[in-house]
């Protein structure tokens, strides 16, 4: 299965004992941010960053997720349960298998749903 190669990669590169949370569905902190990396399908991996609460920024939010239009950009979503606000890419497991960093390339997705919520 690719999603267990990739993650045993990220394993080896972060040298993590198991995953946080479920075997499923792992978790991890990236420079204090909560960030989950969920398998869609055989090819694609969904990858959320918990940005935590916003209150107050609902339309702001919204607007920015019809700005972005480009493959790289991520959007803005609502957490059921919880209402926090993350930040959702879809990616190509083909990209991820490329990476050479994985820990590096998920520290970048957070840098960038950062930026995306400074700039919404």
């Amino acid at each position: 299965m690719r999603y267990a190669a990739l993650m045993h990669k990220l394993f080896e590169q972060t040298q993590l004992d198991n995953w946080q949370g479920t075997a499923r569905t792992p978790h991890f902190e990236v420079d204090g941010t909560i960030v989950g990396l969920i398998p869609k399908g055989d090819s694609g991996l969904v990858v959320y960053v918990d940005l935590g609460h916003q209150p107050g920024n609902e339309i702001q939010l919204l607007e920015y997720n019809a700005r972005a239009n480009d493959e790289v950009s991520g959007c803005f979503v609502v957490v059921p349960n919880s209402g926090k606000v993350a930040y959702r890419f879809d990616v190509p497991l083909d990209a991820l298998e490329r990476t050479p960093s994985l820990p590096a390339w998920l520290q970048a997705r957070v840098n960038q749903a950062r930026t995306a919520l400074t700039s919404a």
